[in-house]
């Protein structure tokens, strides 16, 4: 059931084109922007395929940290001054090439990616794990992105899946 919402919800995000991307994305941060204004130790991903670009927000001065994939469990966040400081890692996708690592206790705000998402605050990822694990860890303002096209009715849960506090599209803000 999840692999196959999965799939649907890829080929839904993959159908928009690059200046849907662009402008949907934008759309995404400037509806950020108030949720962590007052917030110092913030949480992104750096996106692939066609993830929301949240990576404007690396212009607000903040202390930005990234993840980078450790082993085949785990993922640790680590500072991201800027696009021209990364790295190609596991899978990949770009991660920050700095050695200074957050402790999850110390991250205020957490941003991840999706790849569907309900009005329930549900999430589903990628399908690894790796941000429900890593979030588990962390008492940080949990905030998903994504596109209003990969909303669904109903994203299946299991008890390790972790509820968000927001889910931000270009169209609204979803909250508890």
């Amino acid at each position: 059931m999840k692999d196959n919402l999965r799939k649907a919800c890829r080929e839904k995000r993959s159908g928009l084109s690059k200046l849907e991307l662009a402008n949907y994305s934008k759309d995404v941060v400037d509806k950020l922007i108030p949720l962590i204004a007052k917030h110092e130790n913030i949480g992104i991903y750096l996106p692939m395929m066609s993830e929301v670009d949240v990576t404007a927000l690396l212009s607000m001065e903040r202390s930005f940290f990234a993840p980078v994939v450790k082993d085949k469990e785990q993922m640790e966040f680590y500072e991201l001054v800027s696009l021209n400081d990364t790295q190609k890692g596991k899978f990949g996708i770009l991660e920050p090439s700095s050695d200074y690592h957050i402790e999850p206790k110390d991250l205020e705000v957490i941003i991840v990616p999706l790849v569907a998402f309900d009005e329930n605050l549900n999430r589903l990822g990628q399908g690894r794990g790796y941000f429900d694990r890593y979030l588990k860890r962390t008492k940080a303002i949990k905030i998903g992105v994504g596109f209003e096209i990969q909303k669904v009715e109903n994203i299946p849960t299991e008890e390790f899946d972790i509820r968000l506090d927001y889910i931000v599209s270009e169209k609204r803000v979803y909250h508890r």
